[in-house]
């Protein structure tokens, strides 16, 4: 699956928007804290 991810810092501040591709919707946030040590929003799926 494709997932539409959203960072955010913690100003609410949209830092990077991307598609993560991965198992799952929680795997592809998973991935998105890892590689941005920041809070993902996950958006949508495609």
């Amino acid at each position: 699956m494709i997932a539409f991810i959203v960072i955010v810092r913690r100003a609410g501040l949209v830092v990077a928007t991307y598609n993560e591709t991965a198992i799952d919707s929680s795997t592809a946030v998973m991935n998105a804290q890892v590689r941005y040590g920041a809070c993902a929003v996950f958006v949508q799926v495609a």
